[in-house]
Parts: structure tokens; sequence; C-alpha cells
């Protein structure tokens, strides 16, 4: 371990009367402990329907609260796996930069790719993952059309996201830490839930 570098915390070794672990001075395998999770504690959702003689709007809002994500290897550790360090990888533990965002640049050391809290985000959202708004055009101006209904609308998807998870990656996609394998899965290989607009008319005759 050098300047820099993620730290670990001790918890592997004897217990004391009340249960609580005595550290032995050794940081190994044995300190690994189960850390976050990425099942939600809630899940909630909102649905909106509102008309007002013609115009209709309509909308859906959906969110979890009190899940964990988690990111590492090179989609948000600089250099990690040889990679090149991004834009919003530059805030990095240097001697003159020692309160950085991230830690230490380095092409072989492991130790901060580590699974561990550092690399772990609150992955609770609220998303609107539909709204639509649209107009029944009277029946008055449809009769020389030979047209008895005519709803004119516009719909948008996946327009707005409030989260603090990490900037770019999508928190609806659950990212785990790693796999009943060993398998690390905390990777960022998902393509995102996009944003859309729709137009569109529905005519009856």
């Amino acid at each position: 371990m050098q300047p820099g570098d993620v730290r670990y915390k001790d918890i592997a070794g004897a217990f004391d009367a009340n249960g609580n672990p005595i550290p032995d001075g050794v940081i190994n395998d044995a300190d690994k402990t189960i850390i976050g999770s990425t099942i939600p504690r809630y899940t909630y959702g909102l649905n909106l329907d509102l008309g007002y003689k013609g115009l209709r709007l309509s909308g859906f809002l959906q969110g979890v609260g009190k899940a964990d994500g988690y990111l590492n290897s090179h989609y948000v550790v600089p250099l990690a796996n040889a990679s090149a360090v991004k834009p919003w990888q530059e805030d990095y533990w240097t001697p003159d930069n020692p309160n950085a965002a991230l830690p230490r640049l380095s092409h072989v050391s492991t130790n901060n790719t580590q699974n561990s809290t550092f690399w772990m985000r609150d992955a609770s959202y609220l998303r609107l993952k539909n709204i639509q708004l649209g107009y029944e055009i009277p029946a008055s101006f449809l009769s020389k059309l030979k047209v008895s209904k005519a709803f004119i609308y516009v719909n948008g998807q996946n327009l707005f996201t409030k989260t603090k998870f990490y900037e770019g990656y999508d928190p609806e996609i659950n990212y785990d830490a790693s796999s009943s394998e060993g398998v690390t899965l905390g990777n960022g290989n998902f393509y995102p839930q996009v944003k859309y607009y729709t137009f569109g008319i529905d005519l009856k005759f």
C-alpha cells in the first residue's frame, strides 16, 4: 500500500465479550464482509391522468429507495486494465492533490480495484418514465372530413431522472459487485435507458 491508495478496515481476528471483532493487524481476504444491497428496500410509482374538455395529460413516475449500485474496473478507476484516464477521472490523488476524489494512478496495483464501499454508490432514483399531452379535436371541425374522432398527442419517455448514482450510468440497471461464482459484475457495459419523443394522431372514421 502506498500514499493515495484506498485503505481497508481490519475487521478479522478474535471477538470480544460483546461479539465485536478485534483487529489482528493483517488485511487479507478474511477481512471481507457483506456490503450494501442491490435489492431496493422501497419501490414506488405514481400514475397521473388528467383531462379538461379536449385536453388530456397523463404520466407515470417510478422509483426505488434504499438501494446500492456498484461499479469498478476501468469504468470508474483511472488506468484500470491499462485504460486511458477519462475526463471525469482527472481528480486523482497526487502529493499536490491529497484531497482528490479518486486514488492514485497505477497500471499494476490491484489494491484500488477491490470490491469495497469506496466504489459503491446510492442507486435510489426517481424517474419520469412517461408523459403524454394530447388534444381531442372537436367533432364540429371533423364533420366535413368524414372523421368521427381525431386525437393528436406528443409523448416523452425517460425525460427526467433524479439520482446520486455515477453520472452517465443508469441507476435502474442492477449493478452487482460479484456473482455467486465470484465473477466481477460491477461493470458499466449496459446500454442506458434512452430519452425519446414521439408525435402522433389517432383517427377514427
